[in-house]
C-alpha cells in the first residue's frame, strides 16, 4: 500500500470574464478579449505556475468535462417547450448525451486530436475571505472527505485565477495539500485514472485465443 499523502485537485473552471454575473463590467475585465486565443492563453499561462488542471489543447490534454444539465426554463423555451423537464429525465438525457461523445472520441485514435471540454453551470458553494482561510475551507472540507478536489471559479478572469494561484496555491502546497509539480501530461494522468479501451479498435487476441 503507498504511503503517499492523499492531495487535492484543483482546476481552474473558465467562463469568458469570470463567473460572477457582471464580471464584464469590472475594470480588470476586457468583454472585447473574453473569446480571443490571446485570452485563454493567458489564463492558462496563470493556471500553469498553479500546477492548475485547464484548457484543452492550450494544456495539452489537461481538461475536463463538467456535465451540467439545463440551469432553467429558458433554455426548453429556446426549443419550443413550456419549462425543463425533471431531474431524472434531465440526466437520462445527459447520460445518451456522454454516450454518444464517447463514441465520436472514439472514432479516431489518441494522437489524432485531444477532445476533452470544459462546460459550466451554476449553484456552486463559495468559499470566501483572506488566502489563509480560504485554504482552512478547502482543507476542512477535503479533509472530511466531502470532496476529492474542487473547481476554481473567479468571479473575474484573468486577474482572480491570479489571485488565488499567488495567495492560496502556495497555502495549500505549505500544508502538503496541493503538489508542487504536475504527477501527469493529461488529467486522466492527474487523477490516476486508466486509459478506457477504444471500443472501435481490434483488440490483440488474448493468449487462450491464439492457442486455439
Amino acid at each position: 500500500m503507498s504511503n503517499a499523502k492523499r492531495q487535492l485537485h484543483l482546476n481552474a473552471f473558465i467562463m469568458a470574464n469570470g463567473h460572477h454575473e457582471a464580471a464584464w463590467r469590472h475594470p480588470d475585465t476586457d468583454p472585447k478579449q473574453a473569446l480571443t486565443l490571446q485570452h485563454c492563453a493567458e489564463i492558462a499561462q496563470t493556471a500553469e505556475p498553479g500546477k492548475l488542471d485547464s484548457l484543452d489543447h492550450l494544456s495539452v490534454g489537461r481538461a475536463g468535462w463538467n456535465i451540467v444539465t439545463s440551469a432553467g426554463n429558458a433554455e426548453a423555451q429556446n426549443f419550443n417547450r413550456d419549462s425543463r423537464p425533471d431531474h431524472e429525465r434531465r440526466y437520462e438525457r445527459a447520460t445518451e448525451f456522454i454516450e454518444v461523445a464517447k463514441k465520436l472520441w472514439d472514432s479516431w485514435d489518441d494522437d489524432a486530436a485531444v477532445i476533452e471540454r470544459l462546460a459550466g453551470g451554476r449553484g456552486h458553494r463559495v468559499f470566501a475571505g483572506i488566502p489563509i482561510q480560504i485554504a482552512d475551507q478547502l482543507e476542512q472540507w477535503f479533509t472530511d472527505g466531502a470532496a476529492d478536489g474542487f473547481n476554481v471559479m473567479p468571479p473575474k478572469l484573468p486577474g482572480g485565477l491570479d489571485d488565488f494561484v499567488s495567495l492560496v496555491v502556495p497555502e495549500l502546497q505549505r500544508r502538503g495539500l496541493f503538489g508542487t509539480e504536475y504527477t501527469g501530461a493529461t488529467l486522466r494522468e492527474q487523477y490516476g485514472l486508466a486509459r478506457p479501451t477504444n471500443q472501435f479498435r481490434q483488440q490483440p487476441n488474448s493468449p487462450k485465443e491464439n492457442a486455439a
